[in-house]
């Protein structure tokens, strides 16, 4: 790996590292985190879309826009750099892993009480996560294709420049 990439991939992951942090900042040790509350103020929901539902029925639109694609949109990032690295190369099993994480940020703030958990949070963060992952599989077979596109069109110039030159008597 050349110097560029290298660096390159290590700006990235640090990056990644960046948004866990945040991620887990927003989902779990927000305010009102801590030891005091284990087990104590949680909560579970296992209701599909039970909290989504009221906030349409009373036009509350932009808070459901925020939760319903925020579950979504926060989790694309972890699909992408899953592919991105390599070290898992199928999209089925990016999700799979990221369906324990998901489960690991809902139970911890079950456990410290820090929001509820919600199975359509543990949907709609699996989805984001599927669409990360197939969206950077996608673009990895296309610019895969088209590097071999523009390898063959090299080979093919190449030899249409030596059939011309053996024409040419060059």
């Amino acid at each position: 790996m050349n110097k560029k990439k290298e660096i390159r991939r290590g700006i990235i992951t640090c990056l990644f590292w960046l948004y866990l942090l945040l991620l887990f900042r927003i989902t779990v040790f927000r305010t009102g985190f801590g030891v005091q509350n284990l087990f104590q103020k949680g909560s579970i929901n296992l209701t599909l879309f039970r909290d989504y539902l009221p906030l349409l029925k009373e036009g509350h639109w932009f808070r459901f826009l925020y939760l319903f694609l925020g579950n979504i949109l926060w989790f694309i990032p972890f699909g992408i750099y899953t592919i991105w690295t390599g070290r898992i190369k199928r999209g089925w099993k990016a999700v799979c892993l990221f369906f324990f994480l998901s489960l690991f940020i809902e139970t911890m703030q079950y456990c410290f009480g820090t929001g509820i958990s919600e199975a359509d949070d543990l949907i709609l963060n699996t989805f984001g996560t599927w669409i990360g992952a197939y969206s950077a599989i996608f673009l990895q077979n296309a610019h895969t294709k088209e590097k071999e596109k523009r390898t063959l069109d090299g080979i093919a110039m190449e030899k249409a420049g030596r059939k011309f030159r053996k024409e040419s008597g060059k």
